[in-house]
């Protein structure tokens, strides 16, 4: 009974929390647009809602993209920690696809999660997520994250690892006991710039590169390649409005 009464406490926070920044009515509007080579306007690619708090952070955004003739829909919500501890994601035309949540516990450190699938707007599949610290000087090191099914059995792992500042600085996501994805966090004067992934199953190398703009940050490149060879390339800048111009798509 204490288990059960200490879950519901959880997610009575996570409600009050998010009926809160429902409740925020000030939204501001960032597109995304595809620029030709005269810096035209030659398409808009996406939408994002964003909420702040009265500190001026970030505690809600809303992502819209157009996919074939339906609209693709992200809402994330944040919460003091400026983590997302809510996601929705649904489209125009199916209904909720998935919802991720998050859990606190006493300590105010996330523990545990679940992960929903939808279908025609019903749930049909649910993965648990356990959380499990190691840490250094009082401080977290290393975290690992099991996706567990209701029969407790473990479908794959995350395993971060964290650098003096509580950053993260390399991911592992293992399944069955194979590495599929390997990622890399690089920071310059305690600001990341960049991100490398390396997608083993795929053959993969993404590298992303950031950069900080007041409070946020943005995407300003992103490169795949695919066995070694450039495959993607998308290179991005912000306006004086604050919207995203994509400057270049290979």
């Amino acid at each position: 009974m204490i288990c059960f009464f200490t879950s519901c406490d959880r997610k009575q926070n996570n409600s009050q929390l998010l009926e809160s920044i429902n409740s925020i009515s000030k939204v501001d509007t960032i597109y995304t647009f595809e620029i030709d080579e005269l810096k035209n306007i030659a398409d808009t690619l996406s939408m994002q809602l964003v909420k702040k708090n009265d500190k001026g952070f970030k505690v809600y955004e809303e992502i819209i993209t157009h996919s074939d003739d339906d609209l693709y829909i992200i809402k994330n919500y944040y919460g003091d920690d400026n983590k997302i501890f809510y996601t929705q994601k649904s489209t125009t035309n199916f209904g909720i696809l998935s919802i991720l949540e998050t859990f606190k516990n006493e300590d105010n450190i996330i523990s545990e999660g679940l992960q929903i699938f939808y279908e025609d707007n019903q749930p049909y599949d649910t993965i648990f997520l356990n959380y499990s610290y190691r840490y250094k000087e009082n401080r977290i090191s290393m975290m690992n994250v099991d996706y567990t099914d209701s029969k407790k059995e473990v479908l794959g792992r995350l395993k971060t690892l964290y650098n003096d500042q509580g950053d993260p600085v390399e991911e592992f996501f293992i399944e069955l006991n194979d590495t599929l994805t390997i990622t890399n966090y690089l920071y310059k004067s305690d600001v990341m710039y960049q991100t490398k992934t390396f997608d083993k199953k795929n053959s993969l190398t993404i590298i992303q590169e950031y950069k900080k703009d007041g409070v946020y940050e943005y995407l300003k490149s992103r490169r795949v390649f695919k066995d070694n060879k450039l495959s993607v390339e998308e290179l991005s800048e912000k306006d004086s409005s604050g919207n995203i111009l994509l400057l270049k798509r290979k």
